[in-house]
């Protein structure tokens, strides 16, 4: 069974390689809009190219720096 994501957001920590760039893939694939987070600006670019579009979703990407704090809302 596939679940379709479209028109739901999706924040993906550690996005830049391994299973947080596979997670990410899969969302975009399933129609999420997708934000990549992780501290490798160039490999944040290089996956964001390669996200699914075709459901019209925006995707984007936030490089973190290593003593960045993230406030919980």
């Amino acid at each position: 069974m596939q679940t379709d994501l479209q028109h739901k957001n999706a924040l993906v920590g550690g996005s830049s390689k391994g299973i947080g760039k596979a997670v990410a893939l899969e969302l975009a694939a399933l129609g999420a809009n997708v934000t990549l987070l992780a501290r490798n600006e160039a490999a944040l670019k290089t996956v964001l190219s390669e996200l699914d579009t075709s459901r019209g979703q925006q995707h984007g990407y936030r490089p973190v720096e290593q003593q960045q704090k993230i406030k919980l809302l």
